[in-house]
């Protein structure tokens, strides 16, 4: 399968930011509402940092991404940004991140074999 940077783009990055803006209209379920797009956000970030790096993970930014929303839930649970810290957010996020991940190794190697030929 070929996938060019465009499709890669639009599957890995407006596709799980569309649905995660659609979350928001599922008034009768907190999970679709909060949590579901949250993860879909947290997939859409890293899929872009990933398509920057050509799919190539430096380990230090991976880690600072997982920082930094670790982070971000602290500081809303402490008062510091508005929002609701969530323990369960840090989980979705870290799925997600885990998601990402694990996609990036199949999109590497349909994109690196594109490229090749």
């Amino acid at each position: 399968m070929k996938v060019s940077k465009p499709t890669d783009l639009a599957i890995n990055v407006a596709l799980p930011l569309a649905l995660g803006i659609s979350c928001y209209f599922f008034k009768g379920s907190a999970f679709m509402q909060y949590h579901l797009a949250d993860g879909l956000w947290a997939y859409a970030f890293l899929s872009t940092l990933l398509i920057i790096w050509d799919r190539r993970i430096p380990l230090r930014w991976i880690m600072a991404v997982f920082t930094v929303a670790v982070a971000w839930e602290w500081a809303q649970f402490s008062d510091w940004v508005s929002g609701t810290g969530d323990q369960w957010d840090i989980v979705t996020y870290f799925i997600f991140f885990l998601i990402a991940l694990l996609f990036n190794r199949i999109f590497f190697t349909t994109i690196t074999t594109t490229h090749e030929k």
